[in-house]
């Protein structure tokens, strides 16, 4: 079971679909709250300013916080599939190849019905519904 004080998860246990959005999604907001902690600074801080940068976002970090959570084909899918959803096309271009080629390489590498299968049934059919979501089955 996964230990919230140490961010720890057992190396024998996979990590669920349900795990892989908390992570992604604390990640998120630990960084949404470093941005808070910036504006607030008094203005005569060197670190102060007034909005977000241009090129900050909260799931870029994310994604690289939890890039090497993930080592099972399932796991590393469904990290990309978060990534996609959360970012729900505002990202440019490039994040959206970026992230459909890791899918694409992970696909050809490893069988998408074999590893829906080690999903428990709920846990399939909301992995499954994401999938088609994003065009991937």
């Amino acid at each position: 079971m996964f230990d919230f004080e140490t961010s720890n998860w057992p190396k024998d246990m996979r990590i669920t679909y349900k795990m892989t959005k908390w992570l992604f999604l604390n990640a998120s907001y630990d960084y949404c709250k470093n941005v808070l902690t910036i504006l607030n600074l008094p203005e005569n801080n060197s670190n102060h300013r007034t909005s977000w940068l241009d090129t900050e976002s909260e799931y870029a970090y994310a994604y690289e916080q939890c890039e090497g959570l993930f080592s099972r084909p399932i796991e590393l899918l469904m990290h990309e599939v978060v990534a996609l959803i959360l970012d729900a096309k505002r990202s440019g271009h490039t994040f959206q190849i970026y992230h459909h080629n890791n899918i694409t390489k992970i696909l050809k590498d490893h069988d998408i019905e074999s590893m829906l299968m080690e999903l428990p049934q709920a846990e399939r059919t909301e992995f499954e519904h994401d999938l088609k979501l994003l065009g991937l089955i």
